[in-house]
């Protein structure tokens, strides 16, 4: 079966789209190879490495290419540019409403960099969303049924970060939660410049949300407003806001929780002193001593280690009270060197399963 163009269907002239437009490599950002993270399964984000705003998707027809999504990133870049950069400025209502409908657009477009086979099996979003955007082309909207914020990054792990997860609407005391995700949500930083979205692909369980951290609404938008103003995310931050896990129902007795088949690993499993950790690759597993787990429970204290494996990839994984988290993953020597400046004092373990080194907190 011939390819289609994801947004019209059209089978003729495919062209490549770039997942983040090349007008990025025209601002000022650094265009050093680095890795990039996308795709709408928190548990194994998709990884590339290549330079910044060079990645491009064949998925797109020549006429959408060239016709709509063309004005829509002629009309984004001057008022996002700006933001990329972090110089301050106000924002009208339509510049909010561009910057949802461009972020909306940039979202979807990203979880094409996943075959066909791998978002059938869950890394993308319903084919009738790109089919909703295409038919409101004309419209510098996102797409209905959705919420959209800004602020600024502060961190300094990224030059381009762009997260879509799912998510599902509990009903406090409704038991277990829903089988399949009631929306997905949307985080996008880029440079200073950070917005995220939700769509209800429910409309029925839209819910009003606000965010943990004071970001503005700019859709639906309100009023002009100045940016920055407050919102501010660092990388512990966004770590958070890329699980959707910042959000607030200001209906009671509901939340919106991440849609936990995507966005948490299998768990992990005690064998004798050790604990069997899965890794984001889905292919592999850590092993890690169970006394730092049962250490964290009982003192509160943090324990950091660096592991690996063969996919490459290296992670630096920290204990919590909740469990191990992984804080970074991606090419191993970068890895190494993260793991090296990570604050804490350096310890060793070793007995007859071999030596292993990590920090404390």
């Amino acid at each position: 079966m011939a390819r289609q163009c994801i947004f019209c269907g059209s089978a003729s002239d495919l062209t490549r789209e770039h997942v983040l437009p090349d007008w990025l490599t025209e601002i000022g950002l650094d265009t050093e190879p680095s890795i990039h993270h996308s795709g709408p399964l928190n548990r194994r984000p998709r990884q590339w490495s290549a330079k910044p705003f060079r990645t491009t998707v064949k998925m797109v027809c020549a006429t959408c290419n060239n016709g709509w999504l063309s004005r829509l990133e002629g009309a984004a870049k001057p008022v996002i540019a700006p933001l990329i950069r972090g110089e301050p400025r106000r924002l009208p209502v339509d510049d909010q409403a561009l910057i949802a409908a461009w972020t909306c657009k940039t979202a979807l477009v990203s979880l094409l960099i996943s075959s066909d086979e791998a978002r059938v099996s869950g890394y993308g979003v319903p084919p009738a969303e790109y089919a909703a955007l295409y038919a409101q082309r004309d419209r510098m909207e996102p797409l209905p049924f959705s919420q959209y914020w800004i602020g600024s990054y502060t961190g300094d792990r990224r030059a381009s970060s762009i997260w879509v997860t799912p998510f599902v609407i509990e009903v406090t005391g409704a038991g277990s939660p829903p089988d399949i995700p009631s929306g997905y949500a949307m985080t996008l930083a880029l440079g200073r410049l950070l917005v995220q979205g939700v769509r209800f692909t429910e409309p029925a369980l839209q819910v009003e949300l606000v965010t943990e951290w004071g970001f503005l609404d700019i859709w639906p938008p309100i009023d002009t407003f100045p940016w920055p103003a407050v919102g501010a995310a660092d990388d512990a931050v966004l770590d958070q806001m890329n699980q959707a896990r910042t959000f607030i129902s200001q209906t009671k007795g509901i939340r919106l929780s991440p849609f936990k088949p995507s966005a948490e690993l299998p768990a992990s499993a005690l064998e004798g002193r050790l604990i069997r950790l899965p890794l984001y690759c889905g292919k592999h597993e850590a092993l890690y001593p169970a006394e730092l787990v049962q250490e964290t429970l009982h003192s509160g204290r943090h324990y950091t280690f660096i592991t690996g494996c063969e996919c490459p990839l290296g992670y630096i994984v920290r204990t919590e009270a909740d469990g191990a988290h992984m804080k970074r993953w991606g090419e191993p020597a970068a890895i190494e060197a993260a793991y090296e400046e990570w604050p804490g004092e350096e310890f060793v373990i070793e007995d007859d399963r071999g030596v292993f080194f990590f920090k404390e907190e």
